[in-house]
């Protein structure tokens, strides 16, 4: 690769890629499938020439820290073939010596339901009212504007995703007693969103969606409902600043010297 292209920051896709992608993927293709990705990357305005070096140093200093830290271990999951898992994500933030909670943690689960396997349906019969509602408790879920700007997540495949599961129940051919369950992960996203001068924490969040399909039959009456359980964390950080002031000023030097090369646009670096 030329040595006149950027270097991304991170090891790790861009939040906003990573679903335009999954999104294309799945419109080019018949099969359902779950999206999921262990890490992403949300740079808000952090990469606009110039805003980096506006911050504090010491916001300059945690930024060198995080990224050094967060790229080792998707380093170490890239080499070793595996998934990043939102339980090593968590630790490498919040035992970071630089690093305290910005405020108290966000921790939200709730459930879409309907009654009846024809109230989500699929492609042209898709009913709109029903999108809306998705649509409408998803943004509830998150209560997040920064993070659905982020995201961009299309509610509507997801929707769709939810049909295909109430559809995968077959009829129940029995007078007694059955239940008849099935359920797949849709989305499980975990990001990293770093500071700017806006939004001056690191936030991490995660965000898991699962649809499912209920089948009861008792004697001669079958009842059906599906929907989706949607899950939501959210964890912020700001510097340390007591630990930060402490650190060897040439050491403060040269993680600030870190950040800017990281994310300075005049700095162009080869991707690893």
């Amino acid at each position: 690769m030329s040595s006149s292209t950027p270097k991304r920051p991170l090891m790790i896709p861009d939040v906003k890629e990573v679903i335009r992608t999954a999104v294309t993927v799945h419109k080019s293709t018949s099969t359902v499938f779950p999206f999921h990705s262990s890490l992403a990357a949300s740079y808000g305005k952090l990469l606009e020439g110039g805003v980096l070096l506006k911050l504090d140093k010491k916001f300059q200093i945690v930024i060198a820290s995080t990224t050094k830290a967060i790229g080792e271990l998707v380093q170490d999951a890239k080499e070793k073939g595996k998934s990043i898992e939102w339980s090593q994500v968590v630790p490498v933030m919040s035992q970071n010596l630089l690093l305290e909670p910005y405020d108290k943690v966000i921790e939200r689960r709730d459930d879409f339901i309907k009654m009846g396997r024809s109230f989500f349906r699929i492609g042209e019969n898709e009913d709109e009212a029903v999108v809306r509602e998705v649509k409408s408790w998803f943004v509830k879920l998150v209560n997040d504007e920064d993070i659905l700007d982020d995201t961009k997540i299309d509610i509507d495949l997801c929707a769709r995703i939810v049909a295909a599961t109430g559809a995968r129940i077959e009829s129940l051919r029995t007078i007694f007693y059955k239940e008849n369950k099935v359920e797949g992960e849709v989305l499980d996203i975990a990001v990293l969103r770093y500071p700017d001068l806006d939004k001056p924490f690191f936030k991490i969040y995660r965000i898991k969606l699962t649809a499912w399909a209920i089948c009861q039959r008792i004697l001669t009456t079958e009842t059906d409902s599906n929907g989706i359980t949607g899950e939501f964390v959210c964890r912020k950080y700001k510097p340390r600043e007591g630990v930060v002031k402490a650190l060897p000023a040439h050491i403060q030097e040269e993680a600030a010297k870190q950040a800017q090369e990281m994310f300075c646009p005049k700095y162009k670096h080869v991707m690893s």
